[in-house]
């Protein structure tokens, strides 16, 4: 999960710079998405430290919202990158 949230990050980046690159109206549009992204991969990371200490009490509840937070930056980051054009 480490790895894949480094990729995200990867990707964030990336997706910062195609909309640095873009018109004026898709920075106003997309800036404040992407950080939403940026929150919500904080989040994530936020919780994949919390698995990193759960007791067998607290890992279904860990693991459940590990599960969230991730899908919520995916589907985030796919919607958003289907609305910058390729500079």
């Amino acid at each position: 999960m480490k790895e894949q949230l480094a990729e995200i990050n990867k990707d964030l980046d990336q997706l910062g710079a195609r909309i640095d690159k873009s018109s004026d109206a898709v920075k106003v549009e997309m800036k404040p998405k992407l950080q939403a992204l940026r929150t919500q991969e904080a989040r994530l990371n936020k919780q994949l430290n919390e698995i990193e200490t759960a007791t067998e009490s607290t890992w279904d509840t860990a693991k459940s919202g590990t599960k969230k937070a991730y899908d919520a930056v995916q589907g985030g980051f796919q919607q958003s990158r289907q609305w910058v054009v390729a500079p």
